[in-house]
């Protein structure tokens, strides 16, 4: 199993712009993107359920991509892991868009 870092989102900006609580926001993530690769949310989702591959956000401090099994369907979400415990963050939203 591969740790691939993660560069860029991109988000459904409509349910994004109207996203009233935080499980919405990552919700609307579409697709995510690292070097020399663009997947849907849907690829990352079924290669870290299926163990293929694991993701992480490479800011200040690593996080975890985690799938979240949401009110409207499985969604992604990053986590800082300190001592074993996992705790949710929002540094998915602080990475650019992905170019084209």
């Amino acid at each position: 199993m591969a740790e691939i870092e993660i560069w860029c989102v991109d988000v459904d900006e409509v349910k994004f712009s109207k996203a009233k609580s935080t499980e919405a926001k990552h919700e609307s993530i579409t697709h995510l993107g690292g070097d020399g690769w663009k997947l849907t949310a849907g690829e990352v989702i079924e290669q870290i359920e299926g163990k293929v591959n694991t993701y992480y956000v490479p800011l200040a401090k690593r996080s975890y991509v985690r799938v979240i099994n949401g009110s409207n369907g499985k969604y992604l979400r990053a986590v800082l892991i300190d001592f074993g415990m996992e705790y949710p963050c929002d540094n998915l939203f602080a990475l650019g868009r992905c170019p084209n």
